[in-house]
């Protein structure tokens, strides 16, 4: 997976370096006040993270989310960890992932009723190295 240092607005300072993989050079931002989807399930992975995260800072792949409604789709532990590391979070939006790829959002979302049912059949949707790249290959 190919990483690049890149600045974004940060929650702890006006800019934030971090190394995040982001091959359709989508638009980052900052993603430390996103809703998780889920509470933490997995401490040692979320102790792992902060430890990782206050040593080297943001490394992989950015918080997928839904950034108008604030709602990450992935990051569950890495938002928390990053919080408690002190470091910001970046994000993309998963509406500008999709367009970039070809795909309507808006259709999957009308058809499963809302955006989280719809994310597995999305999902499957997206090219492979997309999934892996961004985190989405969870679902």
């Amino acid at each position: 997976m190919q990483m690049k240092t890149v600045a974004i607005p940060g929650r702890y300072c006006n800019y934030e370096r971090v190394t995040v993989a982001n091959p359709l050079n989508l638009r980052l931002c900052d993603g430390s006040h996103f809703e998780p989807r889920h509470e933490i399930v997995e401490y040692a992975k979320y102790e792992r993270l902060v430890d990782d995260m206050s040593e080297r800072g943001w490394s992989g792949p950015p918080i997928v989310a839904d950034v108008e409604a604030c709602r990450a789709v992935t990051g569950s532990h890495r938002i928390p960890a990053a919080h408690s590391a002190g470091i910001t979070a970046p994000a993309v939006d998963l509406a500008d992932l999709t367009e970039k790829c070809g795909v309507d959002l808006q259709k999957f979302v009308a058809r499963y009723g809302e955006l989280e049912f719809a994310l597995p059949a999305l999902c499957d949707r997206l090219p492979s190295r997309i999934t892996d790249a961004y985190g989405l290959d969870i679902y």
